[in-house]
Protein backbone atom coordinates (compact mmCIF):
# COMPACT_ATOMS: atom_id res chain seq x y z
CA UNK A 1 0.00 0.00 0.00
CA UNK A 2 2.84 2.01 0.71
CA UNK A 3 3.70 1.91 -2.95
CA UNK A 4 0.96 2.76 -4.19
CA UNK A 5 0.73 5.92 -2.05
CA UNK A 6 4.15 7.35 -2.39
CA UNK A 7 2.82 7.10 -6.60
CA UNK A 8 -0.20 8.94 -5.80
CA UNK A 9 2.15 11.81 -4.52
CA UNK A 10 4.50 11.98 -7.18
CA UNK A 11 1.77 12.19 -10.27
CA UNK A 12 -0.20 14.45 -7.61
CA UNK A 13 3.01 17.13 -7.21
CA UNK A 14 4.38 16.87 -10.32
CA UNK A 15 1.81 18.97 -12.37
CA UNK A 16 2.92 22.22 -10.66
CA UNK A 17 6.62 21.56 -12.30
CA UNK A 18 7.39 22.63 -15.67
CA UNK A 19 7.90 20.79 -18.45
CA UNK A 20 10.72 20.26 -20.50
CA UNK A 21 10.28 21.69 -24.02
CA UNK A 22 12.92 20.28 -25.64
CA UNK A 23 11.38 16.27 -24.62
CA UNK A 24 7.56 17.33 -25.82
CA UNK A 25 9.60 18.84 -29.57
CA UNK A 26 11.38 15.30 -29.67
CA UNK A 27 8.11 13.43 -28.77
CA UNK A 28 6.59 15.30 -31.61
CA UNK A 29 8.91 14.23 -33.86
CA UNK A 30 9.13 10.37 -33.07
CA UNK A 31 5.20 10.75 -33.49
CA UNK A 32 5.54 11.73 -36.89
CA UNK A 33 7.41 8.91 -38.00
CA UNK A 34 4.92 6.01 -38.81
CA UNK A 35 8.21 3.80 -37.73
CA UNK A 36 9.00 5.08 -34.27
CA UNK A 37 8.88 1.92 -31.88
CA UNK A 38 7.27 1.89 -28.62
CA UNK A 39 10.86 1.63 -26.80
CA UNK A 40 11.51 4.66 -28.71
CA UNK A 41 8.85 6.65 -27.04
CA UNK A 42 9.42 5.42 -23.82
CA UNK A 43 12.93 6.48 -23.71
CA UNK A 44 12.07 9.71 -24.67
CA UNK A 45 9.38 10.46 -21.95
CA UNK A 46 11.44 8.97 -19.44
CA UNK A 47 13.76 12.08 -19.78
CA UNK A 48 10.86 14.13 -18.76
CA UNK A 49 9.26 13.70 -15.07
CA UNK A 50 6.35 15.80 -15.48
CA UNK A 51 5.07 14.59 -18.86
CA UNK A 52 5.88 10.71 -17.54
CA UNK A 53 3.44 11.67 -14.68
CA UNK A 54 0.79 13.53 -16.12
CA UNK A 55 1.17 10.24 -18.76
CA UNK A 56 0.62 8.14 -15.81
CA UNK A 57 -1.94 10.08 -14.10
CA UNK A 58 -4.15 9.91 -17.50
CA UNK A 59 -3.65 5.94 -18.02
CA UNK A 60 -5.16 5.59 -14.51
CA UNK A 61 -7.72 7.65 -14.60
CA UNK A 62 -11.64 6.64 -14.54
CA UNK A 63 -11.93 7.29 -18.58
CA UNK A 64 -9.23 4.66 -19.06
CA UNK A 65 -10.91 2.15 -16.83
CA UNK A 66 -8.08 -0.21 -15.86
CA UNK A 67 -8.43 -3.33 -13.86
CA UNK A 68 -4.85 -2.82 -12.32
CA UNK A 69 -2.97 0.32 -11.94
CA UNK A 70 -0.79 1.57 -14.64
CA UNK A 71 2.31 2.04 -13.02
CA UNK A 72 4.97 2.27 -16.34
CA UNK A 73 5.72 4.89 -18.58
CA UNK A 74 5.38 2.20 -21.37
CA UNK A 75 1.90 0.88 -20.17
CA UNK A 76 0.58 4.22 -19.99
CA UNK A 77 1.44 5.31 -23.39
CA UNK A 78 -0.12 1.94 -24.66
CA UNK A 79 -3.18 2.30 -22.55
CA UNK A 80 -3.57 6.18 -23.64
CA UNK A 81 -2.69 5.90 -27.38
CA UNK A 82 -0.35 7.82 -29.53
CA UNK A 83 -3.02 10.15 -30.45
CA UNK A 84 -3.58 11.46 -26.79
CA UNK A 85 0.41 11.32 -26.16
CA UNK A 86 0.93 13.92 -29.17
CA UNK A 87 -2.06 15.89 -27.71
CA UNK A 88 -0.10 16.23 -24.29
CA UNK A 89 3.36 16.62 -26.04
CA UNK A 90 1.51 19.84 -27.41
CA UNK A 91 0.12 20.69 -24.57
CA UNK A 92 3.50 20.39 -22.80
CA UNK A 93 5.17 22.46 -25.52
CA UNK A 94 2.54 25.19 -25.47
CA UNK A 95 2.13 25.32 -21.63
CA UNK A 96 5.18 27.65 -21.01
CA UNK A 97 3.56 30.24 -23.65
CA UNK A 98 0.55 30.58 -21.57
CA UNK A 99 1.88 31.16 -18.78
CA UNK A 100 1.86 35.22 -18.62
CA UNK A 101 -2.17 34.77 -19.03
CA UNK A 102 -4.45 34.93 -15.97
CA UNK A 103 -6.88 32.91 -14.54
CA UNK A 104 -10.36 33.15 -17.22
CA UNK A 105 -7.19 32.55 -19.92
CA UNK A 106 -5.82 29.36 -18.60
CA UNK A 107 -9.75 27.97 -18.07
CA UNK A 108 -10.44 28.71 -21.78
CA UNK A 109 -6.68 27.17 -22.99
CA UNK A 110 -7.77 23.81 -20.54
CA UNK A 111 -11.35 24.01 -22.21
CA UNK A 112 -9.89 24.29 -25.78
CA UNK A 113 -7.44 21.17 -25.31
CA UNK A 114 -10.30 19.06 -23.59
CA UNK A 115 -12.34 19.69 -26.34
CA UNK A 116 -10.29 19.13 -28.64
CA UNK A 117 -9.56 15.61 -27.14
CA UNK A 118 -12.60 14.87 -26.65
CA UNK A 119 -13.36 15.50 -30.45
CA UNK A 120 -10.62 13.40 -31.54
CA UNK A 121 -12.07 10.76 -29.34
CA UNK A 122 -15.59 11.19 -30.59
CA UNK A 123 -14.47 11.14 -34.08
CA UNK A 124 -12.53 8.05 -33.49
CA UNK A 125 -15.56 6.19 -32.51
CA UNK A 126 -17.70 7.08 -34.99
CA UNK A 127 -15.44 6.06 -38.07
CA UNK A 128 -14.29 9.55 -38.74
Amino acid sequence: MARYQDFETIVSTMGDLPPSPLVATKLLELLRQPDTELHELVTTLSLDPVVSARVLKMANSVFYDQQRQVTTVEQAIIVISQNTLRNMAFDSSLRNAKRTYGLLERRLWENAIGSAVACGMIAKESGC
